[in-house]
């Protein structure tokens, strides 16, 4: 058995061969998804955070030029 899957998170996409349907419920297949999501999540959250601050400087700068 050898079943394709497409993964998406975040912006990256690949796809998945699952030869071993149980192998998909193993710990450590768990953990490296689970560890990719994590990461996606924490790097999204620092893009937020700098555009956040880039745009409060923005702010700032025009606060002066009235």
């Amino acid at each position: 058995m050898s079943e394709k899957t497409n993964v998406r998170i975040g912006k990256v996409t690949t796809d998945v061969r699952v030869t071993d349907a149980s192998a998909m419920l193993q710990p450590q297949v768990l953990q490296r998804i689970v560890g990719a999501v994590i990461s996606e999540l924490e790097a999204r959250e620092r893009s937020q955070k700098a555009l956040a601050r880039e745009r409060a400087l923005g702010d700032d700068d025009q606060s002066g030029w009235g």
